[in-house]
């Protein structure tokens, strides 16, 4: 197992961050985990049969760190198509640019965070992906206002501070099916702890105590 790695992009005139391209055994592991869990499992996640490689997938906060390694990983899944939104757009092109190094550049779609340009992208996707902040405090509004998310979305938000995070909100009043971030906060510590302690860690004690967490909070 091996920690998240940086790749730095090509320099064209200005320095840019690192794209982060090896984080994807924890997000592999918490989307296994979200295939298999029980719809009752408190913030576990959802039960759904979709093959993530039939999946048109859009993630929101692209372009930050949790963002490109999501990114990334989708790529690598080969998901059927790529939708990166950002507050911020001029930070996606050193991304795609990563991204098209393991993935077909005709299938990654960009765009700037606004209304208009969510409704585009949420017309061409299946799952929809939170990797920005937005979540992390109680009286923040959903990334996507619920009126555009349909019933056929799969949303996974990113963020784990809460039950039902402003977005879960969201897909509930919409119909659709969501999940926040917990299970990946797992597997992340998994993988840490094995990186740190080169032993097995001992998940179901982790999922254990950090679920009685949450149920106490």
């Amino acid at each position: 197992m091996r920690p998240c790695r940086p790749r730095h992009s090509p320099n064209r005139g200005a320095a840019r961050a690192p794209i982060i391209t090896d984080c994807n055994e924890p997000i592999a592991r918490a989307e296994a985990s979200l295939a298999n869990a029980s719809v009752s499992e408190a913030a576990a996640g959802w039960r759904h049969p979709h093959d993530t490689s039939l999946m048109r997938v859009l993630v929101l906060g692209a372009g930050g760190g949790a963002g490109q390694a999501v990114s990334m990983h989708c790529a690598n899944a080969d998901v059927k198509h790529l939708t990166l939104i950002n507050r911020s757009v001029e930070k996606l092109d050193p991304l795609e640019d990563a991204i098209a190094e393991v993935y077909p550049r005709g299938q990654i779609s960009t765009g700037a965070w606004n209304d208009a340009s969510l409704a585009k992208a949420l017309d061409h996707s299946d799952l929809v992906i939170n990797c920005s902040s937005l979540g992390m405090k109680p009286e923040d509004p959903s990334p996507i206002p619920a009126p555009l998310i349909d019933k056929r979305h799969l949303l996974f938000d990113t963020i784990y501070v809460s039950d039902r995070t402003p977005l879960m909100q969201a897909a509930e009043k919409a119909g659709a099916r969501s999940a926040n971030g917990l299970t990946m906060l797992l597997y992340q510590g998994e993988v840490a702890f094995e990186i740190w302690f080169q032993r097995p860690a001992p998940i179901e004690v982790m999922r254990e105590v950090l679920f009685a967490h949450m149920r106490a909070k």
